[in-house]
């Protein structure tokens, strides 16, 4: 059974109980059994780092659907799960010059990588990865955590873990999906000495 495809109420893991007789109600209430609708839980999944940066970018260019090749060995579970959730590594900066296919730490991605992964099926980033303030095109990372955040909604995912100053990167991004509600908080305990954001800068929530 596969709690992301199949119909809920074919789950193995479904109790069902009954009782039958002239005093059933009374049983039933008895027991504490009170009868309810059966339940329909959502479907949530998540990954773990999501870096297409570097010779990931370089591979792509190559082929007609680009950045959506990444996702083509885990489209069908991302897309089936009611709520998909990554992180996101890299920053996505707006100068058209991605980190190349090179030994760096200094990780950027084009504005495409992000559309890939909504279109893939995922909902929400965590934009706390220790490269969000990276820029290969020599931006600061201040600019570079503007530019990710603003590409990542673009992309229409909802972004949690970084912002314009420190309260807004440790607001909850609410999702509600199946009538249940998920708040999603984002904190980073690698780069934030480099990335944090403060009173009045843009970065991410700090785990200090």
């Amino acid at each position: 059974h596969d709690p992301y495809r199949d119909p809920w109420d074919e789950s193995p893991l479904i109790d069902r109980r009954s009782v039958t007789g002239p005093h059933a109600e009374a049983v039933v209430a008895a027991l504490g059994w009170a009868e309810s609708a059966l339940a329909d839980p959502v479907g949530y999944l998540a990954t773990g780092e999501l870096i297409p940066a570097r010779c990931v970018t370089e591979r792509v260019a190559a082929l007609e659907d680009g950045y959506d090749t990444i996702f083509d060995g885990t489209r069908q579970l991302l897309s089936t799960a009611d709520l998909a959730m990554s992180h996101w590594e890299p920053s996505i900066v707006d100068d058209g010059n991605p980190t190349p296919c090179i030994a760096t730490f200094n990780m950027s991605t084009a504005p495409a990588a992000a559309d890939a992964a909504a279109r893939a099926g995922i909902d929400v980033a965590l934009a706390v990865g220790n490269h969000l303030g990276d820029c290969w095109g020599g931006c600061s990372y201040v600019t570079a955590v503007q530019q990710t955040v603003a590409h990542l909604q673009s992309a229409g995912l909802v972004v949690a873990g970084a912002g314009d100053n420190l309260a807004e990167a440790r607001q909850p991004a609410l999702v509600t999906v199946g009538g249940v509600t998920f708040a999603f908080l984002g904190y980073d305990e690698i780069a934030w000495a480099h990335y944090g954001a403060s009173e009045e800068t843009p970065g991410t929530a700090h785990a200090d």
